[in-house]
């Protein structure tokens, strides 16, 4: 199915396709009817051809109705089932932790015991929250790109990348380490710094820019890149970014930026509550 999608795409997007192609494939037989009257020719062949002239008579339509549901099949943006599995996977993730607080207190409450700081802390758990959400935005992604995908949480320091939170799928790691990305044309420091989504369809393109590179190329890197900034809308600092890998160029692409930001964001808030939750166990301690 994504391969179908993208070669629909591509076709779209295509000048010769959708300039020349497509407007003469539309146009050509009902013109060519409307001609028939002008021409003995075509006019005898009509006549002896009524399954051909019904055709052409009504070519528009039998056209553009299944050509409209070839975009509503194929299109990029959030149909009612992906919206519903969006919502399914954020409740999955909260859920865990509720069930994980509600057991914890219905422990204490019935046996009447002293809440330690440490039991606390291992049920606000936000390390092992995050790596659910993490698992989920995978989920959510993998599905709209016509390449493998990974996914990765990176806390950020003053400007650049400090440390990998998280990443999934868990045994594929990030391929290069925080050092080599420490540097101001990264993705993640670029989202940091901007406080807005970087869509990079083409890595290797973006890196061979003279000036205003938004992605540092290292081990000769492919593919296609969004970084989104989780921003504490508190404090407005980005304590961590979101990244979003595909091993193929134009996996994801720019025309999408506001289906991607759309999606980012949920993840993003819980990312944020999970923040918080840190900031307290630090306290607790």
């Amino acid at each position: 199915m994504n391969k179908i999608r993208s070669l629909f795409n591509t076709a779209r997007q295509s000048f010769f396709w959708s300039v020349i192609v497509i407007p003469l494939v539309v146009a050509i037989p009902p013109t060519v009817l409307g001609l028939a009257s002008q021409f003995d020719t075509l006019k005898t062949f009509f006549d002896a051809n009524t399954t051909i002239t019904l055709i052409c008579a009504f070519w528009v339509p039998l056209i553009v109705i299944p050509g409209a549901i070839l975009r509503r099949l194929f299109s990029d943006s959030l149909s009612t089932q992906q919206l519903t599995y969006l919502v399914n996977l954020l409740a999955g993730s909260i859920g865990k932790k509720i069930e994980r607080m509600h057991s914890f207190l219905t422990h204490v409450e019935s046996n009447k015991v002293e809440i330690s700081n440490q039991k606390i802390i291992e049920v606000l758990n936000p390390k092992l929250q995050m790596v659910d959400i993490m698992a989920n935005l995978w989920c959510m992604f993998h599905p709209l790109s016509p390449s493998k995908v990974k996914v990765s949480l990176a806390k950020m320091g003053q400007n650049h990348i400090e440390e990998f939170v998280c990443w999934h799928p868990g045994d594929v790691r990030p391929r290069n380490t925080v050092q080599k990305l420490q540097h101001e044309e990264c993705t993640f420091s670029v989202a940091r710094r901007t406080k807005e989504i970087v869509v990079i369809e083409d890595v290797a393109k973006e890196s061979a820019k003279q000036a205003g590179q938004r992605f540092h190329r290292t081990n000769g890197a492919q593919g296609s890149i969004i970084a989104y900034p989780v921003i504490d809308r508190g404090t407005d600092e980005v304590p961590y970014v979101l990244s979003v890998c595909a091993a193929e160029p134009n996996s994801l692409l720019e025309k999408n930026k506001a289906v991607y930001e759309f999606l980012l964001e949920q993840f993003a808030q819980r990312v944020v509550m999970e923040y918080h939750f840190e900031e307290i166990t630090k306290l607790i301690k």
